[in-house]
Order: C-alpha cells, then sequence, then structure tokens
C-alpha cells in the first residue's frame, strides 16, 4: 500500500459488502468497481484499481478452499416454511427494534 493510500481499505470494504458468490467468493469486476465509482462519486486512478483488484486476490485466497476440511459445512437445512429456525438463525444478530 503506498503512503496515504489508506483510503482504498474503505473502499475495499465498501465492495466487500457488495460481493457475488456462487460457489465462492467470486472476484471484483472492473464493472462494479465502476459502478461503486458512479454511485459513490469516486474518481479510482488505474493503478488505484490495481492495488483494490490485488486486495481482492488476497482476501479470496483466505477463503476456505472447498476440499479444506476445516472449512465450515452446513451442518442443518430449514425449510424457508421452518418459521422457528429462521428466528433462531437471526436471533444471533441481536434485538430487532420496529421503526
Amino acid at each position: 500500500m503506498p503512503p496515504g493510500g489508506a483510503y482504498l481499505w474503505d473502499v475495499f470494504w465498501e465492495l466487500e459488502e457488495t460481493r457475488q458468490a456462487g460457489w465462492g467468493a467470486l472476484s471484483f469486476t472492473y464493472q462494479e468497481i465502476d459502478a461503486y465509482c458512479r454511485t459513490m462519486d469516486v474518481r479510482l486512478r488505474p493503478w488505484e484499481v490495481r492495488i483494490i483488484l490485488a486486495m481482492d486476490r488476497a482476501r479470496r485466497a483466505a477463503f476456505p478452499k472447498p476440499d479444506d476440511p476445516e472449512r465450515p459445512t452446513v451442518t442443518r437445512l430449514a425449510s424457508a416454511s421452518d418459521v422457528d429456525a429462521f428466528e433462531r438463525a437471526f436471533d444471533r444478530f441481536g434485538t430487532v427494534i420496529d421503526a
């Protein structure tokens, strides 16, 4: 990271919040970065985009691989109609406050 480049972490984590996933984390695309820049009114220079893409590669390398025996696995499947299961899952996020 170049001196004064800490702001790129902010951009990276904002992009991370919208990361697409299939059977694993998908890489950021130029289209996603472009959409972020247009939406947030940010101008990134090419070298900044390259740094964000390098950060993305490093982040995805840290995700568990499908054949890793230590990776988290599904321990229980729940039907969408199993209201109790969904309430238990969302209870982990804390109290819901109706506005």
